[in-house]
């Protein structure tokens, strides 16, 4: 297992830290190496309402999580991440790669960045059961919004014929409609809900799988065809960060 790397996406600004440093803890602990991308090699930071103030306390990370990103933010790999829009940037030394949520606007830099997208459309197809040393790709909450959207040669996503999950509507319109009088649209990363765009990239609405208006237990989803897990928030990250230790190793 030591010799298993994966890098992590990131924008520069507003990723969610338990989706970050959760599965990072559990990488790192399993003896995998982790690296960390942005667009320009910048440091990230994330968002400040999910470890600060009334936000962060009520909705924010929990104080383990907390512990986990500040011990993350001091590891040199953090601090001098790699540059994803560099001509030099290859994904070919990478067993997995990690996509986290986020959901302020900040996070917009990374879902719609061309450069990404291209990145993980010739990454996915790798991830494909049955091939030749495959790759596993790991997408939690916004992170699968980022993945949906890059498209393969025939212009469909690479999640056209995945079974998936990612935030669900009803979890995305509680986080809104409950802040909304003191934060605005802080929860509406876009005016479509993020399973609603994921949904429509999706070859049948049916590969989209919520977990259940009412199940707060954690929930992810690993396709059939492809070393692919998915989840939908925070609250799902230690067990997602398992499975895709889990899958690493069966890859």
């Amino acid at each position: 297992m030591d010799s298993i790397r994966v890098l992590v996406f990131l924008a520069d600004l507003g990723n969610d830290p338990t989706e970050i440093a959760v599965p990072w803890s559990i990488l790192v602990a399993n003896n995998i190496t982790v690296d960390f991308a942005t667009e320009t090699g910048l440091e990230s930071h994330c968002d400040p309402r999910m470890i600060n103030g009334a936000v962060g306390a009520v909705m924010g990370a929990s104080a383990s999580a907390k512990a986990l990103y500040n011990d993350l933010t001091t590891k040199p790999s953090w601090k001098h991440p790699l540059s994803w829009s560099s001509p030099a940037f290859s994904l070919g030394g990478y067993a997995g790669v990690l996509l986290p949520g986020g959901h302020d606007k900040p996070m917009r830099q990374y879902l719609e960045s061309k450069s990404l997208q291209v990145h993980l459309a010739s990454f996915f197809p790798l991830t494909k059961k049955g091939s030749q040393n495959p790759k596993v790709m790991a997408a939690i909450c916004h992170g699968v919004l980022a993945l949906a959207r890059a498209k393969g040669a025939e212009g469909k996503s690479v999640l056209w014929e995945a079974t998936t999950t990612t935030l669900p509507v009803h979890m995305e319109r509680f986080a809104y409609f409950s802040t909304a009088a003191v934060l605005g649209d802080y929860y509406r990363t876009y005016p479509a809900y993020t399973a609603d765009e994921v949904k429509s990239l999706l070859s049948s609405p049916s590969q989209y799988k919520s977990g259940g208006i009412l199940n707060v237990s954690p929930f992810t989803v690993e396709d059939a065809t492809h070393y692919y897990v998915s989840a939908r928030f925070p609250g799902d990250a230690q067990a997602f960060g398992n499975a895709f230790v889990a899958l690493l190793k069966e890859a």
